[in-house]
């Protein structure tokens, strides 16, 4: 079990038995990080001579004299009330009217320990917002092998095809022995992508705690996204930003040019991400396009006739892409991300590069649902 995960393991368990100490804990952590972040990146300023050595050591000094005053003497915050975690949700963005509209409709439900909230190939059916608790994100053998060789492909190549028919013989046990991928804990939201994408569940959650969550029904939600469409940028489009910084961040540190790249940074990078939802049968990838995901769908490169399949890293030497399902009966149309132009990092060695299917499969693995 990584660092992470046994963090947020006895994080969780802190929650239920001494919610105030969890919460300066996680505070203390995510503080902690910030600053590691900014520590590199006036390490990394320094080296290329972005400011001068003198005033860096000054930065370095403040930076490390608050790390010394986090350990010394951590702040303290009180327990968060319910309106406070679905505002902390960042696509309702403390927009408190929408805080209200969800506590007046959604539902209020009591998980116990070993629960499931969700199962792997469950049909898309709303989002629980986990108030409190603990609770693990696990995939079966076969489903979690199969995502990993999707997931950050550039493409499904004959490789992908035969790697495919190599995993398929697995016994059906593998298909019900659960390998863990994550924790979750307060304010955390499951189920918004196979909402917007309209996928089966991609993942099983299991309750290792009592877990409360708030539940709003598909149908709640298709009302409350037409209901707040006059927001500037409308509801639904700030959780499709959202989870496609999400999906494409997943993507992006498979590649051999993120692998070592912080998540915060390359988190950073996604900032500004743009999304477009596919409307006509072809799209150019113009120079100006970097760091491009397909977060669903597929498509096929007009070229040599690579066909994506999402989610999935479109390399450098994709120049037009072609869609063939577009329109399809109950199907969502193909939708792609992408950056403009530098976002701090330097060159952006993802379109500089064709990223081969060995170096994919050297990145670390990650959960998206």
């Amino acid at each position: 079990m990584s660092t992470r995960w046994v963090f947020l393991v006895a994080a969780g368990l802190l929650q239920g038995l001494h919610p105030d100490i969890a919460i300066e804990v996680k505070t203390c952590q995510a503080i902690r990080s910030v600053l590691n972040v900014m520590r590199e990146g006036v390490k990394t300023l320094m080296e290329e001579g972005g400011v001068d050595e003198q005033e860096g050591l000054l930065f370095l000094k403040v930076i490390e004299s608050k790390m010394k005053w986090l350990k010394s003497a951590p702040p303290r915050f009180q327990i968060p009330s319910q309106r406070k975690i679905l505002a902390a949700i960042p696509w309702i963005d403390k927009d408190m009217q929408v805080v209200d509209y969800i506590q007046n409709v959604a539902q209020r439900i009591v998980f116990q320990y070993n629960d499931r909230i969700v199962s792997v190939d469950d049909p898309p059916s709303g989002i629980h917002v986990i108030i409190s608790g603990l609770v693990r994100v696990g995939r079966g053998l076969l489903f979690a092998c199969i995502w990993s060789l999707v997931s950050g492909r550039p493409s499904l190549t004959d490789s992908h095809k035969t790697l495919l028919q190599v995993v398929s013989p697995i016994s059906p046990q593998s298909k019900t022995t659960m390998q863990t991928l994550d924790y979750l804990s307060t304010g955390n939201v499951v189920g918004e992508i196979s909402e917007l994408t309209r996928r089966p569940r991609m993942a099983t959650l299991i309750c290792e705690t009592t877990v409360k969550t708030l539940y709003m029904s598909t149908e709640n939600l298709e009302t409350m996204f037409l209901y707040f469409s006059d927001l500037d940028p409308p509801l639904k489009s700030r959780l499709w930003q959202v989870c496609a910084i999400r999906v494409a961040a997943n993507v992006l540190s498979k590649i051999s040019s993120y692998v070592n790249v912080p998540r915060e940074m390359l988190l950073s990078r996604l900032e500004d991400l743009q999304v477009r939802h596919v409307t006509t049968p072809t799209v150019d990838i113009t120079r100006e396009m970097t760091d491009v995901v397909l977060i669903t769908g597929e498509a096929i490169d007009q070229k040599n006739g690579d066909i994506y399949i999402a989610p999935c890293f479109i390399p450098s030497r994709v120049k037009s892409l072609r869609f063939p399902n577009l329109n399809a009966p109950r199907a969502v149309n193909p939708t792609l991300c992408y950056t403009l132009g530098d976002t701090g990092l330097g060159p952006h060695p993802s379109r500089l590069q064709t990223v081969s299917i060995m170096d994919t499969s050297m990145g670390s693995s990650d959960k998206n649902m």
